[in-house]
């Protein structure tokens, strides 16, 4: 029997009583006649002058003329008039002319300007990590996408925070044995708002990743122990769930082999996994290491924790050194979200931030760098992105790799560049999936419809049609690549019976996907609501289920399991085997019948894996 191996969290919080693109030129015109606008025009292939003092707009024009150039738009009220060359070359050939003329104030070509994509959140000043790893300037070329789910296995997080829950996945707790993976201690809450805080939202911190979704999976309990065991049984949950980086803010003195185990499960899947290198310093002996495991295992990301002082950067002094460590990311006065519910811990307000340090608080910077890269280019394996992440490192310490910092200081930018999207034109439509109202579900009241839309060119636009309206909402591509629309519904206005929700995303290429949302509304009417959790036998073997609805009634199905095995849903008559309805996808799927007839049915589920864990319902009207 391989022993239990202690496990600790590697964060320092006393508060949880740890130790410590530019537009094309236009074609050419024939003539030099020119709509002129009363503005200036975005346009790399024009001029923009501004003649001296006394020379009215004919006469600038004339001289303008004389160089080549007609006019296309005028600033009035500075005076500046931008021209285009009349036989479509390039507008630099008429500079020198202009400036040797003695009438002309200033001519130049255009200046290129680009968004900020810097977050008006509320602490985001007191984020002095953000600023020291260059993740504003690497904001610039992505800020995330969803498909980019960080799992982050700790002590639970806190789905009550606003500046979390509309990121948070449902999980698992494996400590406990049940599916409400809320935090427990306040150490998850604090480590998943370094890595994906909602951001850009006018309130409390910014996340380094925008748009990653996250997975919480609770490992360890309420005094943050837990084991290798737990944690193996995380790290295999979250890859087989789809996420893409795997944070793990937490080790222990020695090595693993049912933690080496789901660590190849996972890098197989091509997850990466980040681990805090441990807060015990540098070891007492210079030649060994204190580099806590799984940090210490060499495909897994091991971050040390630097400190800002007047000296500037520094090691942090209870930051771990070793052989083992790959880079250093900001690990001391580190705010980030806090738990207002978490046990044994001090009343707090909903919504609260705190002041941490550790190299808990370290890696999900590196978590979240890798969640951007992988935005950028989902392809990447997990060695490249870590090699990547490596190379692109500012060094800190003697040149390349030292005991005290690795390569050195993470730097988003950097990684970022290096990691070039792999889309050379898109054809490809924008992911859709619902959130909130789920196709194939039942509904009552007023229920909240939201839909999320992810592409790799941007969303530009995305409906939602409920049958006499429809919600546009407009996206300015200048934020991440993912675009999420809601609005809240009241179906008490609607006569009881199957509606179907549209949701349409267009992406910044044109391309669209439609995606149908069909629920039962049951407002006046009884419900026989049917729910079954069960398993899988081989692939393509079928569970089966009778059904009997004793009246004429709309009916729903929905079946859920794992992220991306195809799921197959089947309405059978009992009396003939003849097909009513089907459905499949992939990780869910659903079927509905605006009017199924009283008698026996049979509802069957199959899975494209075998052993594949299931949740059904179904939902159908019954007499009073």
């Amino acid at each position: 029997m391989i022993p239990r191996r202690s496990i600790a969290l590697l964060g320092l919080a006393a508060v949880i009583g740890l130790s410590l693109s530019a537009a094309p030129v236009l074609a050419a015109r024939p003539t030099a006649r020119f709509e002129v606008a009363g503005h200036l025009r975005h346009d790399p292939g024009t001029l923009s002058v501004r003649f001296a003092p006394g020379v009215d707009t004919q006469e600038g024009d004339t001289i303008a003329a004389a160089a080549g150039l007609a006019p296309v738009g005028r600033l009035v009220g500075l005076g500046i008039t931008q021209y285009r060359p009349t036989d479509g070359g390039p507008p630099g050939r008429a500079l020198a002319s202009l400036r040797r003329n003695a009438r002309v104030g200033f001519a130049e070509l255009p200046v290129p300007m680009r968004a900020l994509a810097e977050p008006d959140d509320t602490f985001r000043s007191a984020q002095w990590g953000l600023d020291a790893i260059n993740a504003p300037a690497g904001w610039e070329l992505t800020t995330g996408s969803f498909g980019a789910v960080i799992a982050v296995v700790d002590t639970g997080v806190d789905f009550s925070h606003p500046d979390l829950r509309a990121k948070l996945l449902p999980g698992y707790d494996f400590f406990a044995g049940d599916g409400n993976p809320q935090d427990v201690n306040g150490h998850g809450t604090l480590v998943a708002g370094v890595a994906a805080a909602v951001s850009d939202n006018e309130r409390g911190i910014s996340g380094t990743s925008w748009a990653s979704e996250i997975l919480p999976v609770r490992a360890l309990g309420p005094q943050g122990e837990g084991s290798d065991q737990t944690v193996a049984s995380a790290i295999k949950y979250a890859a087989d769930r789809g996420a893409r980086v795997i944070n793990l803010s937490l080790g222990g003195p020695g090595s693993s082999s049912t933690l080496d185990a789901a660590i190849d499960y996972a890098l197989a899947r091509k997850v990466v996994l980040v681990a805090a290198a441990g807060n015990e310093g540098p070891p007492l002996v210079s030649s060994f290491s204190s580099v806590n495991y799984p940090a210490a295992s060499e495909p897994v990301v091991a971050v040390g924790s630097v400190s800002e002082t007047s000296a500037g950067l520094t090691v942090s002094s209870f930051s771990s050194r070793g052989d083992e460590l790959d880079v250093v990311a900001p690990g001391d006065d580190i705010w980030t979200t806090d738990c207002a519910r978490c046990s044994g811990r001090p009343a707090l307000a909903a919504g609260t931030y705190d002041s941490v340090r550790g190299t808990s608080f370290a890696a999900p910077f590196v978590s979240g760098l890798a969640a951007l890269m992988l935005s950028r280019n989902p392809d990447l394996s997990s060695a490249q992105v870590q090699s990547r992440i490596r190379s692109t490192a500012r060094d800190l310490g003697p040149s390349g790799d030292d005991r005290d910092t690795g390569r050195g200081l993470v730097d988003v930018r950097r990684a970022l560049a290096t990691t070039t999207a792999p889309y050379a034109s898109d054809g490809q439509a924008p992911s859709l999936r619902p959130l909130d109202m789920l196709p194939g579900t039942m509904v009552r009241g007023t229920v909240t419809v939201t839909a999320r839309a992810w592409d790799a060119s941007g969303v530009a636009q995305a409906d939602l049609d409920y049958g006499n309206g429809i919600r546009r909402f407009a996206h300015p591509l200048r934020r991440g690549q993912a675009l999420e629309v809601s609005t809240a519904w009241t179906s008490t206005a609607n006569v009881d019976g199957l509606r179907v929700w549209t949701a349409r995303a267009v992406d910044a290429a044109g391309n669209a996907r439609s995606l149908r949302m069909p629920v039962l509304v049951a407002n006046d009417h009884l419900v026989t609501r049917r729910v079954v959790h069960d398993t899988t036998g081989s692939a393509g073997a079928e569970l089966s289920y009778n059904l009997l609805p004793r009246m004429t009634t709309p009916f729903v199905a929905r079946v859920s399991g794992n992220t991306g095995t195809r799921l197959t849903l089947r309405l059978v008559r009992a009396s003939n085997g003849a097909i009513v309805a089907t459905g499949s996808g992939g990780g869910a799927a659903h079927l509905a019948v605006p009017s199924l007839t009283a008698g026996t049915y049979r509802l069957r589920v199959s899975s494209a894996s075998a052993g594949t864990e299931v949740v059904l319902t179904a939902a159908w009207f019954r007499p009073d």
